[in-house]
């Protein structure tokens, strides 16, 4: 009897501290997609064959529209891009516009999207 009698004591103070607690909403939780892409044309050139065939290679998985043209001793190899890659999500609004400078800082248009 004590038992049962000690169980709903402990169980009527459980209910009632969980009733009483307040509803903790969690915070809003936003990202940011910071994307690229490279319509015009951009350009590395390379002393090596093998080094601009590999950067070609990447460009192209990738999904970059590439061409490589041969000058003398050195390569020359051209991409570009019409569609938005997204390059990083991160969840800092001030990080995300930082991205989006440094890509625009490398030649490629940028944006930042908020979710």
């Amino acid at each position: 009897m004590f038992r049962s009698i000690a169980l709903a004591s402990l169980a009527t103070v459980g209910l009632t501290l969980s009733a009483a607690a307040p509803a903790q909403a969690s915070p809003p939780y936003h990202h940011y997609h910071v994307q690229f892409r490279a319509p015009l044309w951009l350009e590395r050139t390379f002393d090596s064959p093998a080094r601009a065939h590999h950067f070609a290679d990447l460009k192209r998985s990738e999904g970059f529209e590439v061409h490589v043209a041969h000058h003398g001793y050195h390569f020359h190899v051209r991409y570009r891009s019409f569609d938005w890659r997204t390059y990083r999500t991160v969840h800092s609004h001030a990080y995300a516009h930082e991205l989006a400078d440094m890509l625009r800082s490398r030649g490629y248009q940028a944006r930042v999207t908020h979710f």
